[in-house]
């Protein structure tokens, strides 16, 4: 297991499952936007609540926009619909994949989020919350 793994409580591509063939998929499907193009900020909030205090959510934006996508800080790796990766690895990932020249990292801002017309939803965090819940973590597995 590779350290970025290791700092969460669920393994990657049990993770990735989820989000992409399991529940998530259904939940994406059903409200009609992917974890890329407006639910970011709705996942990330959901991890936040099940990681704990330790996690800070953080915006990744571009020189085109002030807010691009919403991920999930914790224990120094970044975690969004893609998986967990370092901030490297992030921002290669926005300048290469999804074209987004210049990318960068910046603290939180809700009315940035807003403005970008990112999904905030309250009551989406919580069945997205019910879902992390039920994957299987580490502690559940040992």
């Amino acid at each position: 297991m590779n350290a970025p793994q290791a700092a969460f409580p669920w393994d990657a591509h049990e993770l990735r499952h989820a989000l992409w063939k399991g529940a998530g998929v259904a939940f994406v499907e059903r409200m009609g936007f992917g974890w890329y193009d407006g639910m970011c900020c709705v996942l990330v909030r959901a991890m936040q609540r099940v990681l704990g205090p330790a996690a800070q959510l953080m915006i990744v934006g571009c020189q085109w926009h002030p807010a691009c996508h919403v991920v999930c800080l914790y224990r120094g790796h970044y975690v969004d619909g893609d998986g967990i990766s370092t901030a490297c690895q992030l921002l290669t990932r926005w300048e290469r994949v999804e074209m987004q020249p210049c990318a960068y990292l910046r603290p939180f801002d809700v009315r940035l989020v807003h403005a970008a017309e990112i999904l905030d939803d309250p009551h989406l965090v919580d069945e997205v919350v019910q879902m992390l819940r039920a994957l299987p973590t580490r502690a559940k597995r040992a």
